[in-house]
């Protein structure tokens, strides 16, 4: 068996929002308050986009897309954080240039921008939490943007793609046809990893629900006093994560390094999302993907070895297709 792998682009705009707009209104983005976005709303110093430094990256992202377009799955717009407007004409923009990417709705622009995007395009990017807002108002928005796409029955008519789509209950909420998400790498770059719970009957271990994941547990030595260290569990829970570890081929002592790690978390998000898909046909009658793609660099692959790594164990634990 052969590990597929599918590729997705980035533009580059988030960071390019954090490094040139956001120092400018005293902080990031993701570190901001959505109240004190409203407040600069519309007000942000944007004079980056106009400038030489930015008509450049442009013309540079469109020579890369050009070049590798036949690689990739889909690849993004160059957005402009915060202003609906700009952002609609930098998309009209790269179409005049010959590309047609994927354009990015935001949280907190007006939903207006957004059926003009669905009216124009069948894949639509929707931005996910690292924009400044809570779960709680996240639900509310992503509500109301899925109630303008999907049928009486719940199926969606436009490809939405959730980016920085992470948390499991918000991929099982709405049916996303792909999210992407740093999250394997990350908690493996912090010692831990997500894993499934464990299905215990009698005292045995009977299988593995990836549709009922646990919280992210530290396996490391240095993180071994932790509150959610593996070796602060009761011993019937951590006989039975060790037995998971041992089925997926890993001992304790070879998750203390960060490949290894990264290959369970991802092994845990690619399963996770399997089970989001069996269970959305049965709720919407019809088969629908649910694509994840990891986003980041590996937490300990510094050179192209790590990655290869990744890739043999996963095609080892059976995962057919990588979404990267």
């Amino acid at each position: 068996m052969t590990l597929r792998i599918h590729l997705a682009l980035d533009s580059g705009a988030h960071s390019i929002y954090e490094r040139f707009i956001a120092p400018k209104v005293g902080g990031g983005a993701s570190k901001e308050n959505i109240s004190v976005q409203a407040k600069i709303y519309g007000t942000m110093d944007l004079s980056f986009y106009h400038g030489p430094q930015y008509k450049a990256y442009v013309e540079k992202y469109v020579r890369f897309v050009k070049e590798h377009i036949k690689a990739l799955d889909f690849y993004v717009t160059l957005d402009i954080i915060f202003d609906p407007k700009l952002s609609w004409e930098s998309q009209l923009y790269l179409e005049s240039c010959g590309i047609k990417p994927m354009p990015v709705f935001h949280y907190g622009e007006d939903h207006s921008w957004f059926k003009k995007y669905i009216d124009r395009y069948e894949h639509v990017g929707v931005g996910g939490l690292g924009q400044t807002t809570t779960k709680n108002k996240y639900v509310d928005f992503a509500n109301k943007t899925f109630d303008m796409v999907c049928d009486s029955r719940g199926r969606p008519q436009n490809k939405i793609h959730g980016f920085a789509m992470g948390a499991f209950d918000l991929m099982l909420e709405w049916p996303w046809h792909s999210v992407d998400a740093s999250s394997p790498f990350f908690f493996a770059r912090m010692g831990t990893v997500v894993l499934p719970s464990p299905v215990i009957h009698h005292g045995k271990v009977k299988g593995w629900d990836f549709f009922s994941p646990t919280k992210p547990f530290a396996v490391t030595a240095r993180r071994r006093f932790a509150k959610r260290s593996i070796e602060q569990l009761p011993d019937v829970t951590r006989r039975a994560l060790m037995q998971y570890f041992e089925e997926l081929g890993f001992t304790l002592e070879q998750l203390q390094e960060y490949t290894p790690r990264d290959v369970v978390n991802l092994y845990f998000f690619l399963r996770a999302s399997q089970e989001i898909m069996r269970a959305r046909e049965e709720k919407l009658g019809v088969a629908y993907p649910l694509k994840f793609y990891v986003s980041g660099k590996p937490s300990g692959a510094t050179a192209k070895k790590g990655i290869d790594e990744i890739c043999t164990q996963l095609t080892r634990l059976g995962i057919e297709d990588l979404y990267y």
